[in-house]
């Protein structure tokens, strides 16, 4: 088959995002939530006017709708969850522009079998 410049040009950009995907196994689709609490002791200082005990960081993920995962994340895992959740924000971002880049060579393929039915049948 062969292809247009537009094509062409489309499958281009589609080639300069690939690098840009991050690796999937160092994703993950959630939202990182920081918590203050009070605690179960009425003699504590978070019971009155001190301040609560925190932060505690808490990962939220949907496991269907309306359902959601509250996982708490330990400190020495808060900077690896962070890079994970940017991580699935990037490739949700590129994915899109793919999808995008796509569709419009879905539509290019269309004009151009459009414009050689049409040449076809001048030649007649």
């Amino acid at each position: 088959m062969l292809r247009t410049r537009q094509q062409r040009l489309l499958e281009q950009r589609k080639a300069k995002l690939v690098p840009r995907l991050p690796d999937p196994l160092e994703t993950v689709r959630g939202t990182l939530v920081e918590r203050y609490l009070t605690c179960g002791n009425a003699n504590c200082r978070c019971h009155a006017k001190g301040p609560r005990h925190g932060p505690y960081y808490y990962l939220l993920t949907s496991t269907g709708p309306g359902k959601t995962r509250t996982t708490l994340v330990p400190n020495d895992q808060l900077v690896r969850v962070r890079r994970w959740i940017a991580n699935f924000k990037r490739f949700k971002d590129v994915s899109e522009k793919i999808t995008e880049l796509n569709t419009e060579l879905v539509r290019a393929s269309r004009m151009d079998k459009g414009r050689s039915k049409r040449a076809g049948r001048s030649g007649r």
